[in-house]
């Protein structure tokens, strides 16, 4: 229980209402106007005022009649913002139908809401994995706050096989945006990481303590440790699960997901070459993320042979696709590379030195 309320904490806020209030307008009878004349983005903005209540008093009947009218006619803003005034109002069955028409034509606001609201309201089952799908589309779309929402379901295991590695990097990600609630959590990472390793006896116990209270940064470090350098049992649960997840993948995504279940030991035991050769297919098939995980793995050479130069031109591509932490990676095997260089250098003279002096 305590863990399932560590996840809800997380997602809540994403349902919020998160709506601003509409920039005034000159006259608000001109877009009242506008709005009884079928037009359906004044139609939009008036539902939105009195939804919130900007220039007029606050009537959430009147907000879903404007919205609803605005949203029958295919209006994505429209469509979210009655899917969220319905979760307001109690209504979860409109709630869902209008978010995921929202959703459905690319609005990540509404992707978000609707994940959160298929985990908030189905605990188990299959449609907990339908809600960690909907969070994946909006955080590969740049949603920060659904790459926060999938760091906690990860962490927990919640529609998903429990995977802190893929958390770890969701976060990081949306840090690399901003979100300082995020960067909070990798602070944290680093902090416990820190204090069990100095301290394992009684450092453990307390990052422990804190984690069952909910803790994300806490519970996310410690998983961490405990995976570090160990292959996982097969779990045939976990399996089935990651089976769930897998079935609406294709391709590359899917060559990436194996390889992250194989780089980390998730459901499967660990095998880094084959995690390699995963990412390797969905590299050149030009997916990002097997892009990026292929050039980490060469530049570390796990589970293949390191090769810096080619690690880093699978870098470039990663980050030319937009993985803003392919970056830093770059940065650290050409800063790797010529400390190499220069060791060489600096040795060489020292290693030819006797046979000058040699007759």
């Amino acid at each position: 229980m305590r863990v399932l309320l560590a996840v809800w904490v997380l997602i809540l806020p994403i349902v919020a209402v998160r709506a601003e209030p509409p920039m005034k307008w000159a006259s608000l009878m001109q877009i009242k106007a506008a709005a009884e004349k079928g037009d359906h983005e004044a139609q939009f903005l008036i539902g939105l005022q009195y939804r919130v209540g900007d220039g007029v008093d606050r009537d959430l009947t009147e907000a879903a009649k404007w919205l609803q009218a605005a949203a029958e006619s295919g209006h994505g803003g429209a469509q979210n913002a009655l899917g969220e005034l319905k979760i307001q109002m109690g209504d979860k069955r409109d709630a869902e139908h209008w978010l995921e028409a929202a959703a459905e034509q690319g609005n990540t606001t509404a992707m978000t809401n609707l994940g959160a609201l298929i985990v908030q309201n189905d605990q188990k089952g299959a449609d907990l994995t339908m809600g960690y799908r909907w969070y994946l589309r909006a955080a590969e779309s740049g949603e920060v706050s659904a790459m926060k929402a999938l760091g906690g379901l990860l962490v927990h295991g919640v529609g998903v096989a429990r995977d802190p590695f893929l958390a770890q990097q969701w976060f990081r990600r949306a840090a690399a945006l901003g979100d300082q609630e995020a960067q909070f959590v990798l602070d944290r990472i680093e902090a416990v990481i820190k204090a069990v390793t100095d301290d394992p006896d009684k450092a453990r116990a307390w990052w422990r303590a804190e984690a069952d209270k909910g803790d994300v940064g806490a519970g996310l470090a410690l998983e961490l440790l405990d995976r570090e350098g160990r292959a996982m049992d097969e779990d045939p649960a976990e399996t089935m699960r990651w089976s769930l997840l897998l079935s609406g993948l294709r391709g590359a995504d899917a060559y990436v997901a194996r390889g992250l279940m194989l780089e980390n030991g998730v459901a499967v035991n660990r095998d880094l070459s084959a995690a390699a050769a995963n990412y390797r297919l969905a590299a050149e098939l030009g997916q990002a993320s097997g892009q990026y995980r292929l050039g980490l793995m060469l530049a570390s050479g796990r589970g293949v042979n390191q090769d810096l130069i080619e690690a880093v031109r699978w870098l470039e591509k990663a980050e030319k696709n937009g993985v803003l932490e392919a970056g830093e990676a770059i940065a650290r095997c050409k800063a790797e590379d010529q400390k190499a260089a220069d060791k060489v250098t600096s040795e060489g003279p020292a290693l030819r030195a006797p046979a000058e002096h040699q007759p």
